[in-house]
């Protein structure tokens, strides 16, 4: 097993003794090479006790596995340390909360997914509560793909009533070819399995009520922006047919909501279709 040097990574060996940790380039080739060694051992003690091969390839792609698994969860407290830096004091954190964390970021061999698992680590270090074992457990059942489309999903959010009860809100404008949304960023059926995931629900979604002559604030990306009923009578707004479920609002803090370079453009489209006028 690797150690690491840093404060952040001792304070985890201390939480979990035994954690495997490679905390720079030259420590990942050390774990190849302790990999190696550790099957050639393997095979040497099978042979020994006159074990078949079968039995002999079994226990090496056990090896195997297991380094393969801490590599995995290397490159995931490496993304997390980078976040909150080497001298974070990572022992305070929810023992139960950091095992089951451990265990899925061990599960992550694609270097995206290791950097949404890292950063999920990084928040619950600075703020505890924050990601809940449902929303992990979620995020464990989620391919590449799938955390693609809800990150996708998130650049194309804003946050509504942004100085009172601040809500999360995407904002879908569908295309004229239909089955997809804001000019194909989104499909149909892109919904559907976000839905499926339990994180968002199309049975329900928030509508935004204007009365009139008076103003509405919408934040998009981070800009707090104006929208007026110019009528003398009420009016609604619907951004999207769809609304973010508990576990969703709690991993969107993971994307980079309301990135999407048009969204400024289809915010005012939906705007302006609603009979309302967009104050950019």
């Amino acid at each position: 097993m690797l150690s690491g040097t840093s404060k952040f990574m001792d304070s985890l060996l201390k939480l979990r003794p035994g954690l495997a940790v490679a905390s720079e380039a030259r420590g990942v080739a050390h774990a190849s090479s302790i990999m190696l060694d550790t099957i050639e051992e393997t095979i040497n003690r099978c042979r020994k006790m006159g074990l078949p091969q079968e039995t002999t390839d079994a226990m090496c792609l056990r090896v195997a596995n297991e380094f393969g698994r801490s590599e995995n969860l290397s490159s995931c407290l490496s993304f997390a340390q980078d976040v909150v830096g080497d001298d974070f004091d990572a022992s305070g954190i929810d023992h139960g909360w950091f095992l089951k964390w451990s265990g899925h970021a061990s599960e992550q061999c694609d270097d995206e997914m290791r950097v949404i698992w890292g950063k999920l680590l990084a928040g619950e270090l600075e703020q505890p509560g924050t990601y809940t074992k449902r929303a992990m457990s979620i995020l464990s059942d989620m391919s590449r793909d799938e955390a693609l489309v809800f990150s996708r999903l998130c650049s194309a959010s804003i946050f509504a009533n942004p100085q009172s009860n601040r809500s999360l809100v995407a904002v879908l404008r569908k295309d004229n070819a239909g089955g997809t949304y804001n000019d194909g960023l989104i499909k149909v059926e892109d919904l559907d399995t976000l839905s499926s995931l339990g994180l968002i629900t199309t049975m329900t979604w928030p509508t935004q009520h204007l009365p009139g002559n008076q103003l509405g604030l919408i934040e998009v990306n981070g800009q707090i922006l104006p929208m007026r009923n110019p009528s003398g009578e009420a009016k609604s707004i619907v951004f999207s047919q769809m609304r973010y479920l508990k576990e969703g609002l709690i991993l969107s803090t993971l994307c980079e909501v309301g990135s999407y370079e048009h969204l400024p453009q289809i915010v005012d489209e939906v705007i302006t279709a609603s009979g309302l006028v967009n104050h950019l």
